[in-house]
């Protein structure tokens, strides 16, 4: 097993092996990265598993909802002609054996796994690039540009 070098300056550790440029990017994205995932997780998780009410809001004293439903149109533009009245169907219901709160569980457990899945591809395109230019550019590299790389990294995918 490889072990890391990092020598000692002053004032903080300096990367001289790819894998721990990876490593440290890799730990940095996942301290910005998945939080944002989990808190957006977690708002979809409350809103599968308690929805909100169907409750139309009601102005005082009006004995009609606040925002009137537009009739659905038929899907021809002709009139339908009158039949005989439909015998009512029973539709079997989807996902009989998933109950609501399993949906949202399912719904968390996406959001972090894609988390953790984009955290490990971006690290590592991130990192890798970061330690190429680098190397070319025979430059010393510190912890403190990978996390101010995993900053800028999260902040882009903020704003997309």
């Amino acid at each position: 097993m490889m072990q890391s070098v990092c020598r000692v300056s002053q004032s903080n550790a300096l990367l001289i092996l790819v894998i721990d440029v990876f490593r440290f990017t890799l730990y940095w994205t996942l301290i910005f990265y998945t939080p944002l995932f989990l808190l957006c997780g977690s708002y979809a998780f409350w809103n599968y598993a308690f929805p909100p009410s169907a409750m139309l809001p009601r102005s005082k004293g009006a004995k009609e909802p606040a925002y009137q439903l537009s009739r659905m149109l038929p899907a021809s533009s002709q009139p339908v002609a009158k039949a005989q009245p439909a015998q009512p169907t029973t539709h079997p219901k989807m996902n009989e054996r998933r109950s609501r709160a399993t949906f949202a569980l399912i719904v968390l457990l996406t959001f972090l796994t894609l988390s953790v899945a984009g955290a490990v591809v971006a690290s590592a395109i991130l990192g890798f690039v970061a330690y190429g230019l680098y190397k070319s550019a025979n430059f010393n590299m510190s912890t403190f540009v990978l996390s101010t790389y995993s900053v800028n990294e999260i902040d882009n995918n903020i704003l997309r």
